[in-house]
């Protein structure tokens, strides 16, 4: 009898061996198949997302077709207002002339000089009638002024307020607007109006220091401005940042102080180019992403729509071409764990009004400081680029900056401090400047320019 169980345990047991063998190997097969499709994943998103040239590369060896072409920026007139300028952009494939001086290259030929005058009665109001009329005016003074150029010449600085006041009526008035009237281009004719201005001032002195880091030319891959809108129904369709007629060869304003040091900043994570593409749904921070509105981004944070844009003065941003609106920063104002909420939010868009950063402010920073003492520096007297602040001659204030790059973006840190009282230090100022790369890129060949 025991002879008998034991018969069966053993027959048990090499019955159930193959079972238990054929479990293990699916489990085996099952881990396999994930971890190709985790590889086959990480190709997907690191070879091919977001680079549809490559996915048409990827067919046309199975297809034996050839890829399509990159796309071609559109080659449109340029224009500064309803009457379209006689100005057209230069057509790529123009054959290339001979190396011509550096100084033939510094001038390109302001828009200004043959932009039509904005009509008064387009819109019975008030401030419309009042801003056309003044941009008509210093319109027709700059133009009477191209006929004897006079860097010298006084009346230069008053027709540059005259235009700035104007391109401010035309914002203030700009919600109220009616949609026929094409307010935004008004406003930016005012701006590059400032720009050609400013270029009528300098002499031949002037342009060879500004232009003196690195040869600047228009080049016609870029979007021709306005740019136009992106087909819809084309989802790779490209997308462009814009910062004006001819911002690339707006001179280089090395004499500001923020200018070496950005430049410093930058030099190690950008590269100066000005290719303006963008990369659709890239987020910046938060819900706001690049190129979204600006109507679309005050929403999402819950701001409100009636404060006007303000055109940036800080010597990286290109004049005309980059724009800022400030906003209770809420539950946006935390920049991560472990630091301290920013009250002040900061959306910088472009001439269209696109959104092409974010800005964190604390203007009365609590302590302690964020940054170690040791990194504080006295030759640092800068404490915001995009205001251009500088720190207070009184006491001993320093500065420190430095820059995190992520995912297609890179973050400033900059933080100011009063040393007065002792080496820990009292803090006065913080940012955050939150860039995609490609913004990055443009604000250096704004400084430095490029040899390409």
């Amino acid at each position: 009898m025991p002879d008998t169980l034991l018969g069966k345990q053993k027959r048990g047991s090499a019955y159930t061996q193959p079972t238990s063998s054929r479990g293990g190997g699916c489990l085996r097969g099952l881990f396999f198949l994930i971890f190709c499709g985790l590889i086959g994943a990480a190709i997907w998103f690191f070879g091919f997302y977001g680079h549809p040239e490559r996915v048409e590369q990827f067919k046309a060896l199975f297809t034996g077709g050839a890829g399509g072409p990159a796309p071609e920026k559109p080659n449109v007139q340029v224009g500064g207002s309803v009457q379209q300028s006689e100005v057209t952009a230069t057509v790529a494939d123009q054959p290339t002339a001979a190396p011509a001086p550096a100084e033939a290259a510094l001038e390109p030929e302001p828009l200004s000089a043959s932009t039509g005058t904005v009509t008064p009665g387009a819109w019975n109001h008030p401030g419309f009638i009042q801003a056309a009329t003044l941009f008509n005016e210093t319109l027709t003074a700059y133009q009477a002024a191209l006929r004897n150029p006079d860097p010298q010449n006084p009346a230069l600085v008053g027709l540059i307020a005259d235009a700035q006041y104007a391109a401010l009526l035309f914002e203030t008035i700009r919600p109220q607007a009616p949609a026929g009237v094409p307010i935004l281009q008004y406003a930016n004719q005012c701006y590059q109006l400032v720009n050609d201005l400013r270029r009528a001032r300098l002499t031949e002195d002037d342009k060879r220091n500004l232009y003196a880091l690195a040869p600047k030319k228009r080049h016609p891959t870029l979007a021709p401005y306005p740019t136009p809108a992106p087909d819809p129904s084309d989802t790779f369709a490209p997308r462009y940042m814009q910062f004006g007629y001819a911002w690339d060869t707006l001179p280089a304003p090395v004499d500001r102080p923020e200018t070496a040091e950005f430049v410093f900043l930058l030099s190690t994570i950008a590269e100066a180019t000005p290719d303006t593409r963008a990369q659709p749904g890239l987020f910046i921070h938060g819900p706001l992403n690049w190129l979204m509105p600006a109507a679309d981004a005050i929403r999402a944070i819950g701001g409100k729509a009636d404060i006007q844009r303000v055109p940036i003065e800080g010597a990286p941003f290109p004049y005309g071409g980059c724009f800022l609106r400030a906003y209770p920063a809420g539950r946006y104002g935390m920049p991560g764990p472990g630091q301290p909420p920013y009250p002040t939010l900061r959306l910088i868009t472009d001439s269209d009004d696109q959104l092409i950063a974010v800005q964190l402010v604390d203007e009365n920073p609590s302590p302690p400081l964020q940054s170690s003492p040791m990194t504080f520096t006295t030759t640092s007297k800068i404490m915001d680029f995009v205001t251009g602040r500088v720190l207070s001659e009184k006491g001993d204030t320093r500065a420190t900056h430095r820059t995190l790059k992520g995912a297609g973006t890179l973050r400033i840190d900059s933080e100011a401090a009063d040393f007065t009282s002792g080496p820990d230090g009292k803090p006065l100022y913080r940012s955050i400047l939150l860039l995609p790369q490609a913004f990055a890129n443009n604000l250096l060949y704004h400084l430095l320019g490029s040899a390409n």
